[in-house]
Formats: C-alpha cells, structure tokens, sequence
C-alpha cells in the first residue's frame, strides 16, 4: 500500500503523450499539475512550487487566465484605499490594451517577451508613450499582487521596456500675459476661478472641490483637501492626488479680493434664487450654486481666450504659469514644489528647468553688483 503523501510532497510521471506530468499537494489537499517537454523542466516547475507552498502561498492553479486575475483584481475586489480616478485609469488599460492582448493566458505564462509584444505592438499602434508605459505599470501592480499572493514568482512587466517619455516643455507665462489673461476675464463667472487659479498654482479639480469652509479671507488662505473630479462618468468629491496635496495655500491680495466679490455675488444670487438655489456650498458655482464641471470649465476658458485675441493655452498652463512667475521672482525650488503639492522637489525642478537659465542669469547680475560694486 503506497504511504499518503505529505503537504508540499510531489511526484513525477511520463504520459501516454510523452509530456512530463508532476503533481503536487497543497496544504487545502486539492492537487496542482505541472507539465514539461522533459523530466529536467517539470522538476524545475514542481520545485519552485515547492518553495512557494513553503514560502506560506498557492502556485497558480494551471487554468487562472491574466483575464480573469485582471478583472477579480481592478473590478470584483479593488485593492482598498486606492483613489478613484486612479482606479478609471487601470480599469481603462485593462479594457483597450492589456486584455485584448494578453487576456487569454494563463496567469503563470505570462512571461516577458510576451509583455513586451504587447508593449510594441502598441506603439506600433501610433499611442503615446505616455499610454504605453501607463499599460505596462498597470500589468505591473497587478503582477506584483499576484506574486505577493504566491501566484507566479516574477513579475515581467517589470522587465518590459518602454518608450521613452519626452516631457512636454511647459507653458511659461510673463508678468505681461497673467494679467493679459486676467484682464480677459474682467466681469466674466469665471474671473475669481482664473484669478485664483494663477494666484496659486492649484489644480483645477482641487479648486473646484474647494468650500467656503476652507476658504478664511481674513488670513488669506485657503485649505485644499479634496477635489472635483469626473469618475466613470459622474462627478465626485475624492481626495487629494496625494499626501503632498493637502495643503494651505497663501493668496495674493488680488484673489483674496476676487473671493470677497465672488461671496457677496453668491449671496446676492441665493437671495433671488430662492428655493432654486443649489447649495452645493462650493466655492466656485454654477448660476444657481451648484456643482461648476471641469469639461464647462475648460471649454469655456478657451472660448474667451478666444473672444479676447489671445493666445491658445491649457487651463493647466495657468499652474505652469503660476511657478514659472514665482521662479521668475527668485522663490525657492522646494517653496514652489510646495505650493504646487508636488511629492518630490526633482519633480518640479524637471518640469520648470527651463526657468533656469533666466534665474541663473539673475543670479550672476546679482553676484557682479555684490562683487564688483556695480
């Protein structure tokens, strides 16, 4: 009689068809195959199972498709805590170019050469690379959760390349074009929004996620912990892009005075609104108080740009423009990263780098007044 074998035991047979067959015991007394062209290569197989089972996980099970992995992982049993929009974003990948590609194999023949097939073909495609290596850290966090669980033993996104991303230059604005701009807006709904928005550099979902309750006009701050943003086709209050994100914000006196206009324009408007009135106690409102949407704002930013004979720019570019003119005044690098809620100073010292050379420039005039007297 042949002794029952212990957890983690294996053995090794040759099939009928001349493949390699091992099996192993899991600690759930379920059995996994492993199959091979050889008795050399099944071992392997059956070995590094071994370690896994010893390691506290489970090899995974011969039929789990990357499909089925990606969609129990992003859409049934979302990691927690992971914000929402970052969570549209990895959903998205799946749908239109990881599944399409990579969907029907098993979760443990998912190897590099075949991520990087998929990562060719879409650049060949004609996506960014932006797209591209969005693809491949989306199959990456998933990997790296199934190897954390035991499932495979690489993670071969990770060894995938990617284009290399050229980072667009910034627009930089001039004294002469922020208030161009601002002149533009003059009497427009949008005027406190624009002028807030270059006053500080803030991001257009934080500001308009921004409540009167964060806003003191006394002290001239404003407090920034959550944003408006557009989540599977609704619009949501989420937090913050990150940690760094929450922060206090100093305004200049022109946007503190744009917020003073802006409440008594609103309580003037609720007193004629009635019970018309929204209330969404959003700073930044439609006619009749309620939720202002990113896609009117922007459209209605170009729009005026437009009217007024300006020059085309994102609604971003008013960010950009905002740590170019503090650059520009001599602010410190780590002051603007900070004002800007960046978490890492390289970060804004890549994206503003080309401020430079005018702030060097400056820097050398004002060496040659302390050195030379002039």
């Amino acid at each position: 009689m042949m002794a029952k074998r212990n957890d983690g035991e294996g053995s090794v047979r040759e099939r009928p068809n001349g493949l390699f067959e091992a099996r192993l015991r899991l600690p759930d007394g379920t059995r996994r195959s492993f199959y091979g062209k050889t008795r050399k290569e099944v071992v392997g197989k059956l070995h590094e199972a071994q370690r896994t089972v010893e390691q506290g996980h489970v090899p995974a099970p011969a039929r789990l498709m990357l499909g089925d992995f990606l969609e129990d992982y992003f859409v049934t049993a979302p990691p927690p805590g992971l914000a929402p929009k970052t969570l549209q974003h990895y959903r998205m990948a799946v749908k239109h170019y990881i599944a399409p590609a990579l969907g029907k194999l098993k979760l443990r023949d998912v190897t590099r050469p075949r991520v990087q097939a998929m990562l060719n073909g879409l650049s060949e495609r004609g996506l960014s690379a932006a797209t591209v290596i969005h693809a491949r850290a989306t199959l990456s966090v998933a990997l790296e959760k199934a190897r954390g669980d035991g499932l495979v033993t690489d993670n071969a996104a990770k060894r995938a390349e990617t284009p290399t991303l050229t980072r667009r230059k910034v627009k930089a604005l001039s004294p002469a074009d922020a208030r161009g701009i601002l002149d533009a807006f003059t009497g427009h709904y949008l005027e406190p929004l624009v002028t807030v928005a270059l006053g500080t550099g803030a991001r257009q979902a934080e500001l308009l996620g921004l409540s009167w309750e964060d806003v003191k006009l006394d002290a001239g701050t404003i407090t920034i912990d959550k944003q408006l943003q557009r989540v599977e086709g609704e619009y949501r209050l989420t937090r913050p892009k990150s940690e760094t994100s929450n922060r206090t914000l100093t305004l200049p006196p022109v946007a503190v005075e744009a917020l003073r206009r802006e409440r008594v324009r609103q309580m003037e408007a609720r007193l004629v609104a009635g019970d018309a009135w929204e209330g969404s106690g959003r700073v930044f409102v439609t006619a009749l108080g309620g939720y202002l949407h990113g896609s009117t704002v922007t459209h209605t930013f170009q729009k005026r740009l437009a009217a007024a004979g300006l020059d085309r720019i994102r609604w971003h570019d008013l960010r950009h423009g905002c740590a170019s003119l503090l650059l520009a005044q001599g602010t410190p690098m780590r002051v603007v990263m900070e004002q800007l809620g960046h978490a890492q100073i390289a970060l804004t010292a890549n994206t503003y780098s080309h401020v430079a050379p005018a702030l060097m420039q400056d820097a050398a005039d004002g060496l040659q007044r302390a050195l030379g007297g002039v």
